[in-house]
């Protein structure tokens, strides 16, 4: 029999504790073949948590309470992993929120994929069978973190990113590399450091549908904005670390800016205009005409065609030289201009539709915008024009 110790990590919930512990307590009849017990890892909670769960488990061996005195779910989860190894004994950790977002009648799902060949299985939302019952502006923010990390981090196996809703081995979590976590800042991205992690350490996953719902009762301590903040800075300092590429197809891509921002200058409002633009006087009448907006038009398109020119020589001779060069140049070129093109179309659409339709203010929405069309070429040059076979952790999704 497995020793599995679920850590939940709790700061004021008091209003959920108390139904959760008996919720998980009833699917040990479910599971022969492991024995459950319960963490509750509190952030010294000024309610009545701490008096609930001690109550609790002075009549049940099952049930622990550990006051870990600071704030943030990084902080209660890392305590409580190396409590439940190091003092508990635990075979299996496993990991779930304290609000009744996670349904307890998914444990047996979790833990009956753990097997011989899975070292971590992952609670998901965005496999079939799963669900994301929430409000549409966190569902929106939940997917879009979760496609963000599994662009920029290179995993792209995992598609859940964000829940609080894991299994894995205790021997996995000993080959974690815990100070590459930043579990000791107050932020949610403690999910995805640990995922990414976890993989570094060549864990096989497994992904099982759930459904996630919004808590009923208590407040939420997320900080949505300061989140995907956070989110965002993280995945770049993961792609960072673990591969140049990244950081010269950010460099291509500030050069090709200047370049279209210089020529765009210099032809519609500068010397080069003059001489190659005249709209007076000359035969380019017949094609541009007079009007002051059809040069910029024609600006406009041989400066971004310019910038889309210098971005291919560079990624072809620099970002990506290492890598295989599949078939004909001037494929490559035409496949680079159709997602070019694709960049500014998703992020005009990102703007209108988070501001105009969901009214977040219209500069944090271009920042998502920019982000989502910088992870569309990324992911296109990356993945299809300068590909290249990589080998990654081992991955099961379990339909259930």
């Amino acid at each position: 029999m497995r020793k599995v110790v679920i850590v939940i990590p709790t700061y004021n919930e008091e209003e959920n504790i108390g139904d959760l512990i008996p919720a998980i307590i009833n699917q040990q009849q479910k599971l022969p073949e492991f024995d459950l017990n319960i963490l509750v890892a509190d952030s010294h909670s000024p309610d009545k948590t701490s008096q609930i769960v001690t109550k609790i488990s002075q009549n049940n061996p099952k049930v622990h309470y550990l006051d870990v005195k600071k704030r943030g779910i990084g902080v209660g989860l890392i305590y409580g992993f190396n409590f439940g190894v190091e003092k508990l004994g635990a075979d299996i950790l496993m990991q779930m929120d304290g609000d009744l977002s996670h349904n307890p009648n998914d444990i047996p799902k979790l833990l009956n994929a753990l097997n011989d060949n899975t070292d971590l299985v992952i609670g998901s939302r965005f496999v079939k069978g799963g669900s994301n019952n929430l409000s549409l502006i966190r569902r929106i923010f939940s997917f879009g973190a979760s496609i963000v990390s599994r662009l920029l981090t290179g995993f792209y196996k995992v598609h859940e990113w964000t829940t609080s809703f894991r299994a894995f081995k205790a021997d996995l979590y000993k080959k974690i590399n815990v100070n590459a976590i930043p579990w000791q800042k107050p932020s949610f991205v403690f999910q995805i450091a640990f995922v990414v992690e976890a993989l570094r350490a060549k864990a096989n996953f497994a992904e099982v549908p759930i459904v996630f719902v919004d808590r009923k009762r208590g407040r939420s301590k997320m900080n949505t904005f300061r989140y995907i903040f956070d989110v965002i800075v993280y995945d770049l300092r993961v792609r960072a670390r673990q591969s140049a590429i990244m950081i010269k197809f950010l460099v291509v891509g500030t050069i090709g800016f200047l370049i279209n921002s210089a020529l765009l200058y210099l032809l519609y409002d500068g010397v080069l205009g003059d001489l190659f633009l005249p709209t007076k006087g000359t035969s380019m009448n017949f094609i541009l005409g007079t009007h002051p907006d059809i040069r910029l038009l024609a600006s406009s398109i041989i400066a971004v065609e310019s910038s889309i020119l210098s971005n291919f020589i560079l990624h072809e001779k620099w970002t990506f030289r290492r890598r295989p060069q599949k078939g004909f140049i001037g494929k490559r070129f035409i496949e680079f201009n159709i997602t070019s093109i694709g960049s500014p179309i998703i992020s005009v659409a990102t703007v209108n539709v988070l501001t105009t339709v969901f009214g977040i203010f219209y500069l944090f929405s271009n920042a998502i915008g920019v982000l989502l069309g910088l992870s569309w070429n990324y992911i296109w040059n990356t993945r299809v024009i300068w590909s290249a076979k990589s080998s990654k952790s081992k991955q099961t999704v379990v339909d259930q």
